[in-house]
């Protein structure tokens, strides 16, 4: 709701998006509802992308406005038990992982396979 919110608003949204082969067999379904939406959202604005990096997930990464949220993803505990560091978005800490963002932005595909 929040992001249909924000893009209502005309606030650019970009999601990266693991490749379907890295994830683990449980997740898989849960990945395909969730590429069936992202392409319905990216049908109705045009300020929202997804891409698709080609690696296995290892951090969580969200910048909104001057927030920046981060945390390692675990394979044993779920995304919502696992820890998340806030900082601003502005910070050194975060240049490196904004960096990083852009760069794998650049290689990712936007077809899933």
């Amino acid at each position: 709701k929040t992001l249909l919110e924000a893009l209502a608003r005309g606030v650019r949204v970009r999601i990266l998006l693991p490749k379907m082969h890295h994830l683990k067999e449980n997740d898989k379904p849960k990945a395909e509802v969730v590429k069936r939406r992202m392409s319905e959202i990216a049908a109705e604005h045009r300020h929202f992308e997804y891409r698709y990096f080609d690696a296995t997930p290892a951090n969580s990464l969200v910048k909104i406005d001057d927030n920046f949220l981060f945390g390692p993803i675990f394979s044993h505990i779920s995304s919502k038990d696992s820890p998340t560091i806030h900082a601003t978005a502005n910070s050194a800490l975060v240049s490196q992982y904004l960096e990083h963002i852009e760069h794998e932005w650049a290689k990712a595909s936007k077809a899933e396979s």
